[in-house]
């Protein structure tokens, strides 16, 4: 069944949500799951986004606007990798590893997701066009 882009944001963003705190439990198996969920999530949203992107941009602005999920993409890997920097201390020892930092890393995402989820219930009340 054909969810619409809309949709299907809402419901990838809220597992999304869910995924990034099951993988702050210091379980592994728990933070391997919500890993997992985390990286189907993100594969979903490179499909839906440009979709959505392209059906509801005037088309003299798809050029521009069409780039924008690969930029996205592109800062938060900067990002992970610069508060990997900020936050995980590296002593050389890879036996000690006590630092909580890597909550830091992963928790991240839910201060972007939180902002997507609020403005899609907000200001992208609708659909795209092609599901009226």
């Amino acid at each position: 069944a054909d969810l619409g882009r809309r949709k299907a944001f809402l419901i990838t963003i809220t597992v999304f949500i869910l995924s990034t705190l099951i993988s702050l439990v210091l379980d592994f198996w728990a933070i391997l799951f919500g890993r997992l969920m985390s990286a189907i999530c993100l594969g979903i949203f490179l499909i839906v986004c440009p979709k959505f992107i392209t059906e509801v941009t005037p088309n003299k602005y798809i050029s521009v606007t069409g780039s924008f999920p690969i930029l996205i993409g592109h800062m938060g890997c900067f990002l992970a990798i610069f508060l990997g920097y900020l936050f995980i201390p590296y002593s050389g020892d890879e036996s000690e590893i006590s630092s909580r930092g890597w909550q830091v890393v992963f928790a991240a995402p839910l201060v972007f997701s939180c902002v997507s989820l609020i403005a899609i219930l907000t200001y992208f009340k609708f659909d795209s066009p092609q599901y009226y």
